[in-house]
């Protein structure tokens, strides 16, 4: 596969789970056209996809799979059924407008947070972290508060883009899901950056938060 032939899989990929899916869902192709979060909803879903796509250099050497690569993608393909049929057919239907601002403010801080990590690493990214020969630690953006920031944007992302249509339960699915698998990759990725930078790591560790200060 290399970085244009990646598009063959996923654009038809977007379209099933942006508007295919929400479509058999609801019982119709324009359920969405008539309110501004639902059409809000259903651009982002299809624009986070592509944007992950966009992300994905398929030309590099990536390091060894495991759960968490099936988990992470798993938990939002399963917050757009999930939020749709609550929106559509459960107490979505019902729950204040203002959730949709909360949803709209979590989900623009979570892209100016990812932005701002995706800068200060800069050559240095990998989309799955990696200790790579001869690096260097990287504190600086918001680096130097959160040692994981682009988990962190994950997270809220995870928790606003379902709250734009007003579903909690989307929002509460994916975390369960999505949190966990964080946790562990988290984990797994601080064991290998302990063992690369040794004394300056720990420094660093006592100096920030992993996600959410002063949280967690």
């Amino acid at each position: 596969m290399t970085n244009r032939s990646k598009w063959l899989i996923a654009i038809p990929f977007v379209f099933l789970i942006a508007f295919a899916l929400p479509a058999v869902l609801a019982g119709e192709w324009l359920w969405f056209e008539d309110d501004w979060a639902e059409t809000l909803f259903v651009a982002l879903t299809a624009g986070m996809w592509l944007v992950a796509t966009a992300f994905v250099d398929v030309s590099r050497p990536r390091g060894p799979r495991d759960r968490t690569d099936i988990l992470i993608p798993l938990a939002l393909i399963l917050a757009v059924p999930v939020s749709v049929i609550d929106r559509l057919y459960g107490p979505a239907r019902n729950l204040p407008s203002w959730l949709s601002v909360l949803g709209i403010l979590l989900g623009f801080s979570a892209v100016a947070l990812g932005i701002s990590a995706r800068l200060a690493l800069a050559q240095a990214y990998q989309p799955r972290a990696t200790v790579q020969p001869n690096s260097q630690l990287i504190r600086s953006g918001p680096y130097r508060f959160i040692r994981h920031p682009m988990y962190s944007a994950a997270v809220l992302w995870a928790a606003g883009w379902p709250l734009i249509i007003g579903s909690i339960t989307g929002a509460v699915v994916t975390g369960l899901i999505l949190l966990p698998a964080l946790i562990a990759r988290m984990k797994r990725e601080e064991a290998g950056l302990h063992k690369e930078f040794g004394q300056e790591y720990d420094s660093y560790c006592a100096d920030t938060w992993r996600m959410f200060p002063p949280l967690f």
